[in-house]
């Protein structure tokens, strides 16, 4: 209460809904050219893939979306830095009875859909920035692992396997050979990770906070969602000091969100 109390007791920020109020939105993704947002939907058990395409500086929050694709389960989108493209996950429904999440990659041109794996119960990517690589988080049974996916051959191999009922989550490349993610403890800890692909080496951050999720690269820098303040708010993460930066100070929580450098406007879900 008085986590709360402190908040409320300070200027509040102004947020403007997005134009699609029916639906439930989460799980932006604005594309490296700064020109397109995709977006995740959902009304009941199905879900959409929306699409917003600007030009010049006007807020995308002023514009309506479009239906790219009907998915369902989609947990996360990701671009190839080329804009034409992006990843997904969503659920398999060929087999009634077993029914798995893939990774998918969408064609903007083409509107043609292809899936890239197979059995592996991938879900969550995040795309290397060069657009060859992709990190995603893997289900095993009881446990889970990160891995990484080669774009062209398919080819996958283990980067991290936590110890067994921890919950991985929300892999980004923040830089070729850096991947962050989020491992969640079975006490429900949950911090961030940094993995280095030349070293094989995955470390913890932020081993004071409790409770962080979701990072996302952007052009403001490494944006979490942190509990520090008693509701899930923004901020930007320093992985080199391990200093949190708040930038949304909001009761009702905020989580997810990207960054649009060019209206200098955080798009999140609330």
């Amino acid at each position: 209460k008085t986590q709360i109390a402190t908040i409320e007791a300070k200027q509040k920020e102004a947020y403007q809904p997005f134009q699609d109020e029916e639906m439930e939105e989460y799980s932006p993704a604005l594309g490296p050219d700064g020109n397109t947002l995709i977006f995740l939907s959902s009304s009941l058990r199905r879900g959409q893939i929306r699409f917003i395409q600007r030009t010049g500086a006007v807020s995308f929050s002023r514009l309506k979306s479009e239906k790219l694709y009907h998915i369902y389960g989609s947990l996360r989108l990701s671009w190839l830095p080329d804009s034409q493209s992006f990843i997904f996950d969503s659920v398999d429904e060929t087999d009634l009875f077993h029914q798995y999440r893939a990774l998918y990659e969408f064609d903007l041109k083409t509107k043609k859909v292809t899936r890239l794996t197979k059995g592996l119960r991938a879900q969550e990517p995040g795309v290397s920035p060069n657009g060859k690589n992709i990190a995603f988080i893997a289900n095993n049974g009881a446990s889970q692992w990160l891995g990484i996916l080669d774009r062209e051959t398919k080819v996958y191999k283990s980067l991290f396997r936590p110890d067994l009922n921890e919950r991985l989550s929300h892999p980004e490349f923040i830089s070729e050979n850096e991947i962050a993610f989020t491992a969640r403890s079975f006490n429900g800890e949950e911090r961030v990770y940094l993995h280095n692909l030349k070293t094989g080496a995955t470390l913890p951050h932020f081993l004071k906070e409790n409770e962080m999720r979701r990072p996302k690269f952007t052009q403001k820098g490494l944006l979490v969602t942190t509990t520090a303040s008693g509701v899930e708010n923004i901020a930007i993460a320093d992985l080199v000091h391990d200093t949190l930066k708040p930038i949304t100070n909001t009761t009702t929580a905020i989580q997810s969100a990207d960054w649009d450098s060019r209206t200098n406007e955080l798009i999140g879900t609330r």
